[in-house]
């Protein structure tokens, strides 16, 4: 549930209040900043949090298909699997600068 959270509502209600008059993978700067933002601030590893929330946005930006943005990991390859990459380097790197 918390993908469709980010995704489906969040990104909606920050452009306009009423979010279901708003299309999935409608961009504007204040929704993707903050919902990466709020994202990476609720994971442990503040790093990878807004590595992968960056990518999961641009993945639902590109695809405007939420399956892509919140099911990375299916039978079949994926944009979301580079998603899975990037959120794991992230980590890495996270725990060798901290």
């Amino acid at each position: 549930m918390e993908e469709p959270f980010w995704r489906s509502f969040l990104i909606r209600y920050i452009i306009y209040n009423n979010f279901e008059k708003v299309r999935i993978g409608a961009f504007t700067w204040a929704s993707f900043l903050l919902t990466i933002n709020i994202f990476c601030h609720e994971h442990n590893y503040i790093l990878a949090g807004m590595m992968a929330g960056v990518m999961y946005n641009l993945i639902l930006y590109r695809t405007r298909s939420m399956p892509n943005a919140f099911w990375p990991r299916s039978h079949e390859p994926g944009p979301g699997d580079l998603c899975c990459f990037y959120g794991e380097l992230a980590v890495l790197v996270n725990g060798l600068i901290f």
